[in-house]
């Protein structure tokens, strides 16, 4: 199915308005929602976001282009393949999995600054050198 994309309702003290730049190129996949174009007025800049999943298939007004209130500047396929064969666009997602660094050994150099960085963040004082615990002290 086609889905018309149309310029909003403009307020009646605005004539005209101008569309920025294509955030999507023709035969790429658009999701619900997803921003397409800004459309700037002499009061104001908006976002057009996409009224449905699909391929933009078609942009009728281009970048820089004078429009009114309801008109057509581009369509959407709901049932096409973008271009690349994919899916409308999900959710960008890490490439890799974040990595898990060593564990820290309790009274190291990487324990004091990690605690270091904890009381920094709790508002506590911060130690200048770390404080040796009671079963350091008595394994002297």
């Amino acid at each position: 199915m086609i889905v018309e994309v149309k310029v909003p309702q403009l307020s009646e003290s605005v004539a005209e308005a101008t569309l920025l730049e294509w955030h999507k190129k023709q035969g790429e996949a658009v999701s619900r929602d997803e921003i397409l174009i800004e459309i700037e007025t002499d009061k104001v800049v908006m976002e057009l976001p996409s009224p449905a999943d699909g391929v933009l298939v078609e942009i009728v007004k281009g970048d820089r282009g004078a429009v009114s209130s309801g008109e057509l500047i581009a369509r959407i396929d709901t049932e096409a393949k973008s271009a690349a064969g994919a899916k409308p666009a999900a959710p960008a997602q890490p490439e890799t999995p974040p990595q898990q660094g060593k564990p820290i050994q309790l009274g190291s150099k990487d324990d004091f600054q990690l605690q270091q960085a904890l009381a920094h963040l709790k508002g506590e004082p911060v130690l200048s050198e770390p404080q040796k615990t009671v079963a350091q002290k008595s394994a002297k």
